[in-house]
C-alpha cells in the first residue's frame, strides 16, 4: 500500500513527459508515492520516454499502455483500477503542480481516516512549499518552453495553532530572509508538537 497514487494521462501532445514525472519523483521523495502513467500516446518518441521512466524507476512508476485516446476522465478511472494508494489524484501530462490542485485529492476510506487523509494533505502541500525556487515558491514544469514560463506559488500567510489558539503571520512583504526564520521557527515546532498550521499561497 502507498501513501499517494499520482494518475498521469498522457497523450500525443505529452512532450517532455520525462522531466514531469522526474519532477514528481524527486519533490516527493519523501512520501510513498507510486506514479501511474496512463498512455494513449501514438507518438512513439513519447511513449519510448514513458517507458524510459519506467525502467529508471521501477518501484515506484507503472504505465499501462492503452489502445486508443483517452479523455482525462478515462485515464483518471483506467488508473484508479491499478492505483495502491491510500490517496490519489489525477494530471495531465504538463499540469501545474498546485496547492490549489491537492484541493482534488481523494481518498480511500477502507484505507485511511479522514483525519489521516487531512493530515497527509496538509503534509503534501507543505512539501510543495519547502521545495522551493527562491522566493518560495515551486515551479515544476514550464508551461511555455519556449519562455520558460511557469505558475509560481508564493507563500504569503502561515496560520499556526497550538493549544487551541491561532497565530497568523502575515508574509506577503516579508522579505526571504524573514520568511526563512518564520517557516524554520515552526517547522521546529511543528516537528516536536504535533501541532498545526496552513499555509495560504497565491499565484504570482
Amino acid at each position: 500500500m502507498k501513501d499517494l497514487s499520482v494518475i498521469i494521462s498522457c497523450d500525443d501532445d505529452s512532450y517532455g513527459i520525462g522531466e514531469y514525472a522526474d519532477n514528481f519523483l524527486n519533490v516527493f521523495k519523501e512520501v510513498d508515492i507510486e506514479l501511474i502513467i496512463v498512455n494513449a500516446s501514438r507518438n512513439t518518441e513519447i511513449s519510448e520516454e514513458v517507458m524510459q521512466i519506467e525502467r529508471k524507476a521501477s518501484e515506484r512508476v507503472l504505465v499501462i499502455n492503452c489502445d486508443g485516446m483517452l479523455s482525462e476522465q478515462e485515464a483518471f478511472e483506467t488508473g484508479l483500477e491499478y492505483a495502491r494508494g491510500c490517496c490519489f489524484i489525477g494530471f495531465i501530462c504538463g499540469e501545474s503542480l498546485s496547492a490549489e490542485k491537492f484541493d482534488t485529492l481523494l481518498y480511500d476510506s477502507s484505507l485511511v481516516s479522514e483525519s489521516r487523509f487531512r493530515a497527509m494533505h496538509y503534509w503534501l502541500v507543505r512539501l510543495l512549499a519547502l521545495e522551493s525556487e527562491g522566493d518560495f515558491g515551486y515551479l515544476i514544469v514550464p508551461q511555455d518552453k519556449e519562455n520558460k514560463e511557469a505558475d509560481i506559488l508564493t507563500i504569503v500567510e502561515f496560520t499556526f495553532f497550538h493549544n487551541g489558539e491561532r497565530t497568523t503571520y502575515d508574509m506577503s512583504s516579508a522579505s526571504e530572509g524573514a520568511k526563512e526564520e518564520v517557516l524554520e521557527n515552526l517547522n521546529g515546532k511543528l516537528a516536536r508538537n504535533g501541532d498545526s498550521g496552513i499555509l495560504v499561497f497565491r499565484k504570482g
